[in-house]
């Protein structure tokens, strides 16, 4: 299980880098083209409006929680100049908004980024130059999955 969970540190430590990179440079001050498209009617289909909390994360069919990360002493191969990976996967927060905006959150950096939402299917770009994200969205977990685990969000 350990050998997992470092697995796991140092792959969404390195998806962290990647969006945190994109927090340096200057956001473009243009507003996205269109409100998120939404194929469904909003009676049918959940929306991810709101801000979502970090739940569990899963890998191999395992469900490691807030609880379960928070007893886990610090990974060996966490990013340069990060905090504890664990903190920050802990203390992230996803804010979608109306407007096709999102603030991804994590230990109190904000980066900017847009979202689309097709049916239950949502994708968000949390910066400019990062690549998409892809959530599916059920009425109280939003899902992000990644190449090797999966991150679970509740609405806050």
């Amino acid at each position: 299980m350990r050998k997992s969970l470092r697995t796991i540190a140092f792959l969404f430590s390195a998806l962290l880098a990647a969006a945190l990179v994109g927090c340096t440079q200057p956001a473009a001050s243009q507003p996205p083209s269109e409100a998120p498209s939404q194929t469904a009617s909003a009676a049918e289909t959940a929306t991810p409006a709101g801000t979502w909390a970090f739940q569990s994360l899963v890998q191999d069919g395992e469900t490691y929680t807030a609880d379960d990360l928070s007893s886990l002493p610090p990974p060996t191969e966490s990013v340069p100049d990060q905090d504890n990976f664990y903190q920050n996967l802990l203390n992230t927060t996803l804010t979608f908004r109306d407007d096709g905006t999102v603030t991804t959150s994590i230990n109190g950096k904000d980066s900017e980024g847009t979202w689309s939402q097709d049916g239950d299917a949502v994708t968000f770009t949390e910066s400019e130059d990062a690549s998409p994200s892809e959530a599916a969205l059920s009425a109280d977990t939003l899902t992000v999955e990644y190449a090797t685990f999966s991150v679970v969000f509740e609405k806050a």
